[in-house]
């Protein structure tokens, strides 16, 4: 098993490594597009000015899992040198990765939780918004949250007074941790999809990018989270040492899987502009009662995170959210109610299925 041990933490290093190299290109990337993006909106001079993107809810939390990440990182290397050179001598090496009440351990296993926890806040805050911010679908979510939080808190404070020697697989909190932040996820993604999946059944695209081009991005990075999950509850109850390397390389999964949707939709952002065509998608209803049109420009930098800008002609009653990224409340002045008012006549009941591509909408930029 001493074998076993070492080499199983040799390679958890060496994939965590990978994984945060890919984290570190893909953060980097995205956080350039994004920053890129903020810029180039401010110089524009028909985007309204909005708060700071440095104040936004996205990238503060990808700021904070990149610091999370990059810390929990540093932890294994530097557990990596404690224990080959100056922990005894280098001579206890085993010694040293079995016992999981070293400092290191735990401050490693606090990043790792609050890797997760901030992952998982991001894709909560997904579905809030994509849902029109209501609460009654992110409640179940957030107890889970909630919960996770706490058994984490469990769980550290439990291996912290472990003496060595130990079974390492008798924690039952590091599996409620697992199963709570694959729950969370799971119910989030299927949400999401289904909500989306509503809009672009009903809706049909004018132009530019289909939502479901962008809700594949979410499905597969949530697919890629989830399997990591499975299997490492699949390791720890069948008690394979392997679940070392799952478990030390999930900070890195975290990120990697957020980092993907932000870049991907950053490079969105990207080939559109260079094709010289502007990075919307248009959507109508089929059905609509003609309203009076608006249009909303937001420049909001938690918009951002969304990697679309959306304009949709909806039909009466439908609410203009953003999409993956928080949108500032769309409001309806009264002053372009009465300057359209006037030009545009409700329809006389009955002729709502003969309205077709040139009836008035309402126009909402996201």
């Amino acid at each position: 098993m001493s074998s076993s041990l070492l080499a199983v933490n040799l390679a958890a290093l060496t994939c965590s490594s990978l994984f945060y190299g890919m984290f570190l290109v893909l953060s980097s990337t995205s956080m350039y597009l994004l920053v890129g993006r903020y810029l180039a909106s401010r110089q524009s001079r028909t985007t309204p000015q909005n708060r700071s993107i440095f104040r936004s809810t996205v990238f503060i939390a990808a700021i904070c899992l990149f610091a999370s990440v990059t810390a929990h990182w540093i932890t294994t290397v530097y557990r990596a040198f404690l224990a080959f050179i100056y922990f005894e001598h280098g001579d206890a090496a085993v010694a040293f990765y079995a016992d999981t009440a070293q400092a290191t351990e735990l401050v490693q296993e606090a990043f790792l939780m609050i890797s997760i926890l901030i992952g998982d806040s991001l894709i909560i805050h997904r579905l809030w918004v994509v849902w029109e911010h209501r609460t009654s679908i992110v409640v179940f979510p957030i107890c889970t949250l909630a919960a996770l939080t706490m058994c984490s808190a469990v769980s550290i404070y439990t291996v912290s007074h472990k003496a060595p020697g130990m079974d390492i697989f008798s924690d039952p909190w590091l599996t409620s941790n697992c199963v709570l932040t694959l729950v969370t996820n799971v119910y989030s993604t299927v949400l999401i999809t289904y909500k989306i999946w509503n809009i672009t059944r009903v809706a049909r695209p004018i132009g530019g990018s289909n939502l479901r081009d962008f809700l594949v991005i979410v499905v597969e990075s949530a697919a890629i989270y989830a399997s990591w999950a499975v299997f490492f509850i699949a390791t720890y109850q069948t008690r394979s040492l392997v679940q070392f390397f799952v478990i030390q390389a999930a900070p890195e999964v975290v990120g990697v899987v957020n980092a993907l949707i932000h870049t991907r939709v950053g490079l969105g952002w990207a080939v559109e502009a260079q094709a010289g065509s502007p990075p919307a998608s248009e959507m109508a209803f089929a059905k609509a009662r003609p309203t009076p049109q608006m249009t909303v420009e937001s420049g909001d930098p938690d918009m951002m995170e969304s990697g679309v800008d959306f304009r949709a002609n909806v039909g009466s009653g439908a609410v203009g959210r953003g999409w993956l990224g928080d949108v500032e409340e769309i409001s309806r002045p009264s002053s372009v109610r009465e300057v359209h008012a006037a030009e545009q006549k409700a329809p006389e009941e009955g002729s709502e299925a003969e309205t077709g591509p040139e009836e008035s909408s309402e126009k909402v930029r996201l």
